[in-house]
């Protein structure tokens, strides 16, 4: 791995994300049973600071002037100010001009409809339509996704990059998706989740003791634990008065979630330790998506890959941002060498062999397989 790639591939990432949702009501076509849509006040807007340039309609397809209109929520845990909010305003611009209309979805972002369970449940029972989360709360629905906890092992960006876009992994994604009753619309990772910390980490061993705040999640605890650490799981809005109080020393996030919700005041180091890839998802109610004709779907589809290729195209100068507002506010960036990546890799092995008895050999030798072939 090229060092100077990584890292341009990591200012190239970072997208925050937490939890959302619950309860709104899904939202059949325009005319049916059913309460559409309703334009809300806290709902996310794709004009404004927020635009973006749509590129022509791949697709060929001119939806009729007096075709349905089908109106979709579409629920995250998003800050509204955050990249990843941003891409979904991309989405919901590109979406609606090349289906001149004729699908709108309204994102209701910063948990404004509950949990991440809740906003999952609430789409797999079709109360909402779509969801944007990362894969770590939804391992609970869809155990392969545990391979994602594989923390440490995969740092290649590009790889990465390819291995969910397509391939056997990608189909086998798809399936144990529509298996819980939920289409993947789209996966495609923009970074990593890094340290954010007050004590200097220079090395693995550095890492020995250092009072970490993490989610409650079972291999993020074990894979800290493995290099050391002193894993604490405490919900996202303790994490900064925790900070500040000294019940924890550190916490692993996405750059632009540590800047955009300023726990890095409390911080004086951002360690590039790329440990956990940060993937983001969209899905959608299967028995939704199976209603709405063929024509509506490919364009539909068309805007979710342009919005993840711009997702991981732009969100450079996001990152740049993020980190270049946190230096000026004095907190160091420190980047692991390789050599020290390579150490916190073997130092979680028994990690791997923990979601390998989870989840099988087979998932996890096919994620890595098709990592190493990209």
């Amino acid at each position: 791995m090229k060092k100077q790639r990584l890292l341009a591939m990591l200012l190239a990432a970072a997208l925050v994300l937490g939890c959302a949702a619950c309860g709104s009501s899904g939202n059949p076509p325009a005319g049916s049973s059913g309460t559409p849509a309703a334009s809300s006040s806290n709902s996310d807007a794709s004009t404004g600071a927020n635009a973006t340039t749509v590129s022509p309609n791949p697709t060929g397809i001119t939806l009729p002037e007096d075709g349905e209109v089908y109106k979709l929520d579409l629920a995250s845990g998003y800050n509204p100010e955050a990249y990843s909010s941003k891409v979904i305003s991309h989405l919901i611009e590109v979406v609606n001009e090349w289906s001149n209309g004729k699908i709108q979805i309204t994102h209701y972002p910063a948990n404004q409809l509950g949990s991440d369970r809740e906003m999952f449940e609430a789409a797999q029972l079709g109360n909402i339509a779509m969801t944007g989360m990362v894969t770590a709360p939804q391992s609970t629905f869809i155990p392969m996704l545990a391979v994602f906890d594989m923390g440490g092992y995969s740092t290649d960006f590009d790889a990465a990059v390819a291995t969910l876009a397509s391939g056997d992994f990608r189909d086998r994604l798809e399936q144990e998706y529509e298996n819980v009753g939920v289409k993947l619309m789209n996966i495609y990772p923009t970074g990593y989740r890094e340290l954010e910390t007050s004590q200097e980490i220079r090395s693995l061993e550095d890492i020995a003791g250092m009072k970490i705040r993490v989610m409650e999640n079972p291999y993020h605890i074990a894979f800290w634990t493995a290099l050391g650490a002193n894993p604490t799981p405490l919900a996202y809005s303790e994490l900064y008065i925790s900070l500040q109080q000294g019940l924890v020393n550190a916490a692993e996030n996405p750059i632009d979630t540590m800047f955009r919700d300023n726990t890095h005041e409390q911080c004086k180091y951002i360690v590039l330790t790329h440990h956990i890839l940060f993937n983001n998802t969209i899905t959608m109610n299967q028995s939704m998506w199976d209603a709405m004709p063929e024509d509506y779907q490919i364009i539909l589809q068309a805007a979710m890959d342009e919005a993840a290729a711009w997702g991981i195209d732009n969100c450079n100068a996001a990152l740049e941002e993020a980190m270049a507002g946190m230096e000026a506010k004095g907190l160091e960036i420190i980047e692991l060498p390789d050599s020290e990546l390579d150490r916190i890799r073997e130092a979680a092995q028994p990690v791997y062999d923990q979601i390998r008895a989870a989840i099988g050999n087979e998932i996890v030798d096919l994620y890595i397989n098709e990592l190493a072939k990209n």
